[in-house]
C-alpha cells in the first residue's frame, strides 16, 4: 500500500519540483543581469560614458522585472503542473461498463 502510494504521489512531487527550481533559475538570472546592469551603470558614470550608464539603468531595470516575472510564476506554474498531474491522474482511471 505504501509503495502503491509512493507512486502516486512521486510524478506530483517530482513536477512541483521541477518546476520550481526552473523558476528559482529564472529569479536568479534576473538577479544577475540586475548586477551587471549596475556595474555598468558605475562604469559609466565613473569614465563620463553616459549612453554606457542609461544601458546600465535599462538593465537593470529590466533584470529585476524579469526576476519579479519569474517569481511570480512560481506559484502559478506549480498550480498548472497539479491541475495536470490530476488530470492524468483521472484519464488513467479506466473501467468496464457491463
Amino acid at each position: 500500500m505504501l509503495v502503491a502510494a509512493f507512486n502516486y504521489a512521486f510524478p506530483i512531487i517530482k513536477a512541483v519540483v521541477g518546476s520550481a527550481v526552473n523558476s528559482i533559475g529564472g529569479v536568479i538570472k534576473g538577479l544577475l543581469t540586475a548586477l551587471g546592469g549596475i556595474i555598468d551603470f558605475l562604469t559609466g558614470v565613473f569614465s563620463g560614458n553616459w549612453s554606457q550608464a542609461w544601458e546600465g539603468i535599462v538593465t537593470t531595470f529590466g533584470g529585476i522585472f524579469s526576476g519579479l516575472k519569474a517569481l511570480v510564476a512560481v506559484p502559478i506554474k506549480a498550480v498548472i503542473n497539479l491541475v495536470n498531474q490530476a488530470i492524468e491522474r483521472i484519464n488513467s482511471v479506466s473501467f468496464d461498463i457491463p
